[in-house]
Protein backbone atom coordinates (compact mmCIF):
# COMPACT_ATOMS: atom_id res chain seq x y z
CA UNK A 1 0.00 0.00 0.00
CA UNK A 2 1.22 3.00 -0.91
CA UNK A 3 1.98 5.69 2.05
CA UNK A 4 1.00 9.17 1.47
CA UNK A 5 4.08 11.93 1.37
CA UNK A 6 2.22 14.17 4.18
CA UNK A 7 2.07 11.15 6.91
CA UNK A 8 5.60 11.79 7.84
CA UNK A 9 6.36 7.84 7.78
CA UNK A 10 9.17 7.89 5.35
CA UNK A 11 11.36 9.85 8.19
CA UNK A 12 12.19 7.61 11.17
CA UNK A 13 10.44 8.72 14.39
CA UNK A 14 11.53 9.67 17.61
CA UNK A 15 12.67 7.01 19.73
CA UNK A 16 10.80 6.14 22.92
CA UNK A 17 7.74 8.36 22.61
CA UNK A 18 4.70 5.78 22.47
CA UNK A 19 2.78 8.49 20.07
CA UNK A 20 5.20 8.43 17.71
CA UNK A 21 5.21 5.08 17.29
CA UNK A 22 1.55 5.30 16.93
CA UNK A 23 1.59 7.90 14.21
CA UNK A 24 3.08 5.16 12.11
CA UNK A 25 0.31 2.95 11.72
CA UNK A 26 -0.94 4.94 8.53
CA UNK A 27 -3.84 2.08 8.12
CA UNK A 28 -5.86 3.60 11.45
CA UNK A 29 -4.59 6.80 11.12
CA UNK A 30 -4.65 8.06 7.54
CA UNK A 31 -2.80 12.10 6.93
CA UNK A 32 -4.99 14.69 7.77
CA UNK A 33 -6.75 16.36 5.12
CA UNK A 34 -7.53 20.02 4.54
CA UNK A 35 -11.09 19.67 3.04
CA UNK A 36 -12.15 16.38 5.45
CA UNK A 37 -10.80 17.32 8.66
CA UNK A 38 -10.62 21.23 8.98
CA UNK A 39 -12.27 23.43 5.96
CA UNK A 40 -15.74 20.94 5.90
CA UNK A 41 -16.15 21.88 9.38
CA UNK A 42 -15.04 25.56 9.71
CA UNK A 43 -17.67 26.05 6.42
CA UNK A 44 -20.41 24.47 8.35
CA UNK A 45 -19.38 26.39 11.57
CA UNK A 46 -19.85 29.76 9.37
CA UNK A 47 -23.04 29.09 7.51
CA UNK A 48 -24.81 27.73 10.76
CA UNK A 49 -24.06 31.54 12.24
CA UNK A 50 -24.91 33.43 8.70
CA UNK A 51 -28.05 31.04 7.83
CA UNK A 52 -31.12 30.65 10.44
CA UNK A 53 -32.31 27.78 8.40
CA UNK A 54 -29.08 25.84 9.01
CA UNK A 55 -28.54 26.34 12.47
CA UNK A 56 -28.74 22.98 14.78
CA UNK A 57 -32.41 22.35 15.76
CA UNK A 58 -32.46 20.78 19.49
CA UNK A 59 -33.30 17.34 18.23
CA UNK A 60 -30.04 16.85 16.13
CA UNK A 61 -28.23 18.06 19.14
CA UNK A 62 -30.46 15.26 21.04
CA UNK A 63 -29.34 13.05 18.83
CA UNK A 64 -25.36 13.25 19.72
CA UNK A 65 -26.83 12.43 23.06
CA UNK A 66 -28.26 9.25 22.02
CA UNK A 67 -24.98 8.22 20.16
CA UNK A 68 -22.64 8.87 22.92
CA UNK A 69 -24.71 7.00 25.56
CA UNK A 70 -24.93 4.29 23.24
CA UNK A 71 -21.32 3.88 22.24
CA UNK A 72 -20.52 3.79 25.98
CA UNK A 73 -23.34 1.32 26.41
CA UNK A 74 -21.17 -1.03 23.65
CA UNK A 75 -17.95 -0.30 24.73
CA UNK A 76 -17.87 -0.05 28.57
CA UNK A 77 -18.61 -3.69 30.32
CA UNK A 78 -17.76 -2.81 34.13
CA UNK A 79 -21.47 -1.73 35.47
CA UNK A 80 -19.20 0.68 37.44
CA UNK A 81 -17.01 2.20 34.90
CA UNK A 82 -20.32 2.27 32.93
CA UNK A 83 -22.42 4.20 35.47
CA UNK A 84 -18.97 6.44 35.96
CA UNK A 85 -18.85 7.31 32.12
CA UNK A 86 -22.36 8.08 32.32
CA UNK A 87 -22.68 10.15 35.29
CA UNK A 88 -19.82 11.99 33.12
CA UNK A 89 -21.59 12.48 30.11
CA UNK A 90 -24.92 13.89 31.99
CA UNK A 91 -22.58 16.67 33.69
CA UNK A 92 -20.76 17.40 30.39
CA UNK A 93 -24.15 17.36 28.08
CA UNK A 94 -25.38 20.57 28.71
CA UNK A 95 -22.63 22.91 28.00
CA UNK A 96 -21.96 20.45 24.99
CA UNK A 97 -25.20 20.47 23.84
CA UNK A 98 -25.39 24.09 24.60
CA UNK A 99 -21.94 24.48 22.21
CA UNK A 100 -23.31 22.67 19.24
CA UNK A 101 -26.87 24.68 19.39
CA UNK A 102 -24.75 27.65 17.93
CA UNK A 103 -22.49 25.55 16.01
CA UNK A 104 -23.10 23.65 13.07
CA UNK A 105 -19.90 22.70 12.52
CA UNK A 106 -18.97 21.70 16.10
CA UNK A 107 -22.28 19.14 15.79
CA UNK A 108 -21.29 18.25 12.66
CA UNK A 109 -17.80 16.74 14.46
CA UNK A 110 -19.72 15.21 17.09
CA UNK A 111 -21.55 13.30 14.91
CA UNK A 112 -19.11 12.38 12.19
CA UNK A 113 -16.66 10.73 14.91
CA UNK A 114 -16.39 12.49 18.37
CA UNK A 115 -19.58 11.25 19.86
CA UNK A 116 -18.04 7.29 19.07
CA UNK A 117 -15.71 8.31 21.81
CA UNK A 118 -14.92 8.12 25.87
CA UNK A 119 -12.81 11.38 25.89
CA UNK A 120 -13.37 13.99 22.94
CA UNK A 121 -16.31 15.50 24.19
CA UNK A 122 -14.19 17.18 27.25
CA UNK A 123 -12.23 19.14 24.36
CA UNK A 124 -14.60 21.69 23.13
CA UNK A 125 -16.01 21.60 26.94
CA UNK A 126 -13.50 21.97 29.68
CA UNK A 127 -9.82 21.19 28.53
CA UNK A 128 -9.24 24.23 25.66
CA UNK A 129 -7.56 26.38 25.87
CA UNK A 130 -6.07 25.06 29.33
CA UNK A 131 -2.40 23.75 29.05
CA UNK A 132 -4.53 20.23 30.24
CA UNK A 133 -5.85 19.34 26.93
CA UNK A 134 -2.28 19.35 25.39
CA UNK A 135 -1.73 16.26 27.24
CA UNK A 136 -3.28 14.72 24.80
CA UNK A 137 -0.37 14.61 22.22
CA UNK A 138 1.14 12.15 24.54
CA UNK A 139 -1.70 9.68 24.63
CA UNK A 140 -3.38 10.88 27.74
CA UNK A 141 -5.95 13.10 29.07
CA UNK A 142 -9.52 13.37 31.17
CA UNK A 143 -11.80 10.82 29.91
CA UNK A 144 -15.79 11.94 29.96
CA UNK A 145 -16.01 11.16 33.43
CA UNK A 146 -13.26 13.37 33.96
CA UNK A 147 -10.47 10.89 35.11
CA UNK A 148 -6.98 11.28 33.69
CA UNK A 149 -6.11 8.27 32.29
CA UNK A 150 -4.42 7.17 28.56
CA UNK A 151 -7.02 7.50 25.62
CA UNK A 152 -8.34 4.38 25.71
CA UNK A 153 -9.44 3.30 21.97
CA UNK A 154 -7.62 3.40 19.01
CA UNK A 155 -10.34 3.74 16.88
CA UNK A 156 -11.57 7.55 19.53
CA UNK A 157 -11.52 10.55 17.55
CA UNK A 158 -9.64 12.04 20.46
CA UNK A 159 -6.74 9.25 20.06
CA UNK A 160 -6.85 9.99 16.35
CA UNK A 161 -5.82 14.05 16.50
CA UNK A 162 -3.24 12.91 19.70
CA UNK A 163 -1.62 11.43 16.90
CA UNK A 164 -2.08 13.24 13.92
CA UNK A 165 -3.24 16.49 14.49
CA UNK A 166 -1.12 19.04 13.30
CA UNK A 167 -0.63 21.05 16.52
CA UNK A 168 0.00 18.30 18.24
CA UNK A 169 2.49 16.41 16.16
CA UNK A 170 4.75 19.82 16.15
CA UNK A 171 4.10 19.83 19.89
CA UNK A 172 5.94 16.14 20.37
CA UNK A 173 8.69 17.45 18.06
CA UNK A 174 9.25 21.12 20.12
CA UNK A 175 9.29 18.59 23.44
CA UNK A 176 11.52 15.94 22.30
CA UNK A 177 14.01 18.85 20.77
CA UNK A 178 13.79 20.49 24.37
CA UNK A 179 14.96 17.85 26.28
CA UNK A 180 17.68 17.00 23.79
CA UNK A 181 18.96 20.70 24.41
CA UNK A 182 19.17 19.76 28.35
CA UNK A 183 21.31 17.03 27.59
CA UNK A 184 23.38 17.95 25.55
CA UNK A 185 24.42 21.23 27.42
CA UNK A 186 23.96 19.02 30.97
CA UNK A 187 25.72 15.57 29.65
CA UNK A 188 26.39 14.14 33.27
CA UNK A 189 22.67 14.07 33.80
CA UNK A 190 22.22 11.31 31.90
CA UNK A 191 24.69 9.21 34.36
CA UNK A 192 21.80 10.00 36.88
CA UNK A 193 19.82 6.88 37.59
CA UNK A 194 18.14 6.37 40.87
CA UNK A 195 19.69 8.52 43.12
CA UNK A 196 19.77 12.18 42.59
CA UNK A 197 22.92 14.38 42.77
CA UNK A 198 23.03 16.50 46.50
CA UNK A 199 24.39 19.14 44.24
CA UNK A 200 22.94 20.42 41.23
CA UNK A 201 24.26 19.47 38.10
CA UNK A 202 22.64 22.65 35.84
CA UNK A 203 20.19 25.12 35.70
CA UNK A 204 17.22 25.42 33.53
CA UNK A 205 14.49 28.23 32.82
CA UNK A 206 11.40 27.20 31.22
CA UNK A 207 8.67 30.37 30.33
CA UNK A 208 5.31 29.87 29.68
CA UNK A 209 6.09 25.75 31.39
CA UNK A 210 2.31 24.78 31.66
CA UNK A 211 2.63 21.17 32.54
CA UNK A 212 5.94 20.79 31.77
CA UNK A 213 5.82 18.53 28.81
CA UNK A 214 9.71 18.82 27.89
CA UNK A 215 10.61 17.81 31.61
CA UNK A 216 8.01 14.59 31.68
CA UNK A 217 8.38 12.95 28.29
CA UNK A 218 10.56 11.51 26.34
CA UNK A 219 12.03 9.34 29.20
CA UNK A 220 13.42 12.19 31.22
CA UNK A 221 13.21 10.29 35.43
CA UNK A 222 12.44 11.87 38.32
CA UNK A 223 15.70 11.92 39.71
CA UNK A 224 17.38 13.85 36.27
CA UNK A 225 14.81 16.51 36.91
CA UNK A 226 15.60 16.49 40.93
CA UNK A 227 19.38 16.89 39.91
CA UNK A 228 18.70 20.13 38.06
CA UNK A 229 17.79 23.23 39.07
CA UNK A 230 14.34 24.28 37.01
CA UNK A 231 12.61 27.68 37.64
CA UNK A 232 9.33 27.61 35.78
CA UNK A 233 6.54 30.55 35.09
CA UNK A 234 3.19 30.54 34.18
CA UNK A 235 0.28 32.92 34.41
CA UNK A 236 -2.07 30.40 34.54
CA UNK A 237 -2.89 29.39 38.42
CA UNK A 238 -5.22 27.10 37.91
CA UNK A 239 -2.21 24.85 37.10
CA UNK A 240 -1.76 24.02 40.40
CA UNK A 241 -3.88 21.20 40.65
CA UNK A 242 -3.27 19.94 37.82
CA UNK A 243 0.61 20.02 38.05
CA UNK A 244 0.28 17.16 41.42
CA UNK A 245 -2.08 15.50 38.79
CA UNK A 246 0.47 14.57 36.25
CA UNK A 247 3.48 14.06 38.26
CA UNK A 248 1.78 11.73 40.61
CA UNK A 249 0.82 9.77 36.83
CA UNK A 250 4.21 10.03 35.55
CA UNK A 251 6.23 10.14 38.57
CA UNK A 252 4.04 8.32 41.28
CA UNK A 253 5.50 11.86 43.70
CA UNK A 254 3.68 15.39 44.19
CA UNK A 255 4.64 18.04 42.43
CA UNK A 256 6.34 19.51 45.89
CA UNK A 257 8.33 16.63 45.40
CA UNK A 258 9.79 17.07 41.99
CA UNK A 259 12.32 20.19 43.28
CA UNK A 260 10.88 22.30 40.83
CA UNK A 261 10.62 25.87 41.38
CA UNK A 262 7.14 26.92 39.58
CA UNK A 263 6.28 31.07 39.88
CA UNK A 264 2.81 32.11 38.84
CA UNK A 265 3.83 35.11 36.50
CA UNK A 266 4.74 36.86 33.64
CA UNK A 267 7.33 35.89 31.37
CA UNK A 268 8.84 39.50 31.44
CA UNK A 269 9.20 38.87 35.59
CA UNK A 270 10.91 36.32 35.54
CA UNK A 271 13.62 37.39 32.45
CA UNK A 272 14.07 40.34 34.75
CA UNK A 273 15.60 38.10 38.05
CA UNK A 274 19.02 39.30 37.80
CA UNK A 275 20.11 36.70 40.49
CA UNK A 276 19.68 34.50 37.54
CA UNK A 277 21.68 36.44 35.12
CA UNK A 278 24.74 34.68 34.13
CA UNK A 279 23.78 31.41 35.49
CA UNK A 280 21.40 29.37 33.52
CA UNK A 281 22.28 26.65 31.10
CA UNK A 282 19.08 26.32 29.13
CA UNK A 283 16.12 28.93 28.21
CA UNK A 284 12.96 27.11 26.86
CA UNK A 285 10.72 29.54 25.27
CA UNK A 286 8.97 27.14 23.01
CA UNK A 287 5.63 27.28 22.68
CA UNK A 288 5.37 31.38 23.44
CA UNK A 289 6.61 33.39 21.25
CA UNK A 290 3.56 33.48 18.85
CA UNK A 291 1.35 34.92 21.42
CA UNK A 292 3.85 37.99 21.32
CA UNK A 293 1.97 40.67 19.89
CA UNK A 294 4.64 42.03 17.63
CA UNK A 295 8.08 41.44 16.65
CA UNK A 296 9.83 43.74 19.01
CA UNK A 297 7.95 42.04 22.28
CA UNK A 298 9.68 38.78 20.32
CA UNK A 299 12.98 41.04 20.27
CA UNK A 300 12.70 41.65 23.70
CA UNK A 301 11.96 38.03 24.99
CA UNK A 302 15.24 36.76 23.09
CA UNK A 303 17.11 39.47 24.68
CA UNK A 304 16.03 38.74 28.77
CA UNK A 305 16.88 35.10 28.09
CA UNK A 306 20.41 36.06 26.66
CA UNK A 307 20.87 37.77 30.09
CA UNK A 308 20.05 34.60 32.12
CA UNK A 309 22.11 32.40 30.05
CA UNK A 310 25.61 30.96 30.89
CA UNK A 311 28.08 32.87 28.46
CA UNK A 312 29.98 29.33 28.19
CA UNK A 313 27.42 26.75 27.98
CA UNK A 314 24.03 27.72 27.10
CA UNK A 315 21.30 27.80 24.43
CA UNK A 316 17.58 29.44 24.17
CA UNK A 317 15.12 27.18 22.56
CA UNK A 318 12.62 28.69 20.94
CA UNK A 319 10.14 28.21 18.08
CA UNK A 320 7.10 30.33 15.43
CA UNK A 321 4.04 28.99 14.74
CA UNK A 322 3.21 28.48 11.00
CA UNK A 323 -0.51 28.61 10.03
CA UNK A 324 -2.30 26.08 8.79
CA UNK A 325 -6.16 24.87 8.58
CA UNK A 326 -6.20 23.06 11.45
CA UNK A 327 -5.44 25.78 13.62
CA UNK A 328 -8.43 27.84 12.33
CA UNK A 329 -10.61 24.90 12.81
CA UNK A 330 -9.46 24.17 16.21
CA UNK A 331 -10.38 28.20 17.27
CA UNK A 332 -13.34 28.34 15.14
CA UNK A 333 -14.60 24.91 15.39
CA UNK A 334 -13.69 23.52 18.76
CA UNK A 335 -13.56 26.81 20.87
CA UNK A 336 -9.56 26.48 21.19
CA UNK A 337 -9.13 29.99 22.12
CA UNK A 338 -7.98 32.07 24.73
CA UNK A 339 -10.77 34.24 26.75
CA UNK A 340 -7.88 36.96 26.89
CA UNK A 341 -7.32 38.81 24.43
CA UNK A 342 -4.04 39.80 25.33
CA UNK A 343 -2.84 36.58 24.85
CA UNK A 344 -4.24 35.65 21.06
CA UNK A 345 -1.39 33.24 18.39
CA UNK A 346 -0.24 35.14 15.59
CA UNK A 347 1.33 32.71 13.35
CA UNK A 348 3.53 32.96 10.65
CA UNK A 349 2.29 32.26 6.68
CA UNK A 350 5.17 29.80 6.24
CA UNK A 351 8.13 28.48 7.05
CA UNK A 352 9.79 31.10 5.12
CA UNK A 353 8.61 33.72 6.73
CA UNK A 354 9.24 32.39 10.71
CA UNK A 355 13.09 32.46 9.56
CA UNK A 356 13.19 35.22 8.23
CA UNK A 357 11.29 36.84 11.04
CA UNK A 358 13.97 35.71 13.49
CA UNK A 359 17.06 36.40 10.97
CA UNK A 360 15.96 40.29 11.47
CA UNK A 361 15.48 39.81 15.37
CA UNK A 362 18.71 38.29 15.82
CA UNK A 363 20.79 40.61 13.04
CA UNK A 364 19.66 43.23 15.33
CA UNK A 365 20.51 41.66 18.69
CA UNK A 366 23.86 40.07 17.27
CA UNK A 367 22.84 36.76 18.05
CA UNK A 368 23.87 33.78 15.94
CA UNK A 369 20.56 30.97 15.66
CA UNK A 370 20.03 27.53 13.98
CA UNK A 371 16.90 26.51 13.19
CA UNK A 372 14.72 23.41 12.06
CA UNK A 373 11.51 22.53 9.62
CA UNK A 374 10.02 19.73 10.41
CA UNK A 375 11.48 17.06 7.79
CA UNK A 376 8.53 14.87 8.25
CA UNK A 377 5.63 17.03 6.86
CA UNK A 378 5.52 18.99 4.11
CA UNK A 379 2.78 21.56 5.65
CA UNK A 380 5.02 21.99 8.88
CA UNK A 381 3.14 23.87 11.24
CA UNK A 382 6.35 25.57 12.96
CA UNK A 383 10.36 26.39 12.95
CA UNK A 384 12.43 25.43 15.87
CA UNK A 385 15.17 27.59 17.13
CA UNK A 386 18.46 27.04 18.82
CA UNK A 387 19.66 30.67 19.92
CA UNK A 388 23.36 31.51 20.90
CA UNK A 389 23.71 27.69 21.35
CA UNK A 390 27.72 27.43 23.36
CA UNK A 391 29.07 24.40 25.02
CA UNK A 392 32.08 24.97 26.99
Amino acid sequence: MAISKDHYTHVPHYSGEVMEEVMQDYRLYPPMRVWGDSLKYIVATLVGKILPCCRVKESQADEIYDMMSSYISENVTDLVEYHRHMDGLNVLWPALKQKMLGNRGLWKMMRDSGAESLSFAQFPVSLVPRAIALESAFGVNYDNAGIYRKLLRVQDLSMRSAAVEPELVELRRRAHHARECIFRHIPVLKEIDSVPSEEKLGTVVTTGAGLLIELRKYGMTLAQIQSLRVIACDMDESLRKELDMVCRYDFGVSFAETGIEYRFCAVEELLKDDTLYGKVNVVLMDGILSYCKNERQIQNYIYGAERLCDPANSVIFCDLTVFDWSLLRCAVVQGWVSEDKNFAMHPELSAKIAVRKMRRICRNLDFKFSYEIDPRNPSPLGVVFWINDTIA
